[in-house]
């Protein structure tokens, strides 16, 4: 699945103008109610299920795809909520409750900074989060999504993760990039 990211404060135009790209998925970030969860949703969706507003680009080659893509989009692309604050964990049992919310991801970063202990997500009070998203996920039945080094997918697993993030563009590019340096400079040793 190519789900794109947003940035904060995202407007329905930004995500119909990425979709019109041909994606997936959205994950819409700091999601923080269940109010804007289900702008999310509408956001995404044609009518009579959303407010998504018609385009010809990519994701219907461009017209030639239209009829069909038109018929088929609400049920294949996917709308994800990112909660990554306190005020997201405090509304979570209304963010998973959202009609057409395809899954919750976790910001623990984002997170750990909002609960006053940055960059510790490993912190009990972060950790209580988490747990917290997971049950209400697992209450509604929503996925909840977990991120980590791919040494831990077991884990993440077990602590109740059904979407598993364990690439991370800049962070794992970056380690490469260093990697590939660091045996250039050894192999000039």
């Amino acid at each position: 699945m190519w789900a794109v990211e947003l940035g904060k404060d995202v407007q329905p135009d930004e995500i119909k103008g990425t979709l019109e790209l041909g994606v997936d998925g959205i994950q819409v970030p700091g999601v923080a109610s269940g109010e804007e969860a289900a702008a999310a949703v509408r956001a995404v969706r044609y009518a009579p299920e959303g407010e998504r507003g018609i385009g010809v680009g990519r994701s219907t080659r461009y017209g030639l795809d239209l009829p069909g893509y038109l018929h088929e989009a609400n049920a294949s692309i996917a709308t994800l909520a990112m909660i990554e604050d306190p005020a997201g964990v405090e509304h979570v049992a209304d963010i998973a409750a959202t009609p057409g919310l395809d899954a919750i991801i976790v910001g623990p970063l984002d997170l750990s900074a909002g609960l006053g202990v940055i960059g510790e997500t490993g912190h009990p009070k972060v950790q209580e989060a988490i747990a917290r998203i997971v049950a209400a996920g697992r209450a509604t039945g929503v996925p909840v999504g977990l991120g980590g080094p791919p040494g831990e997918l077991r884990s993440l697993v077990e602590a109740g993760s059904h979407v598993t993030l364990i690439f991370f563009d800049a962070l794992d590019i970056g380690a490469a990039a260093r990697a590939a340096v660091e045996a250039a400079h050894a192999s000039l040793a």
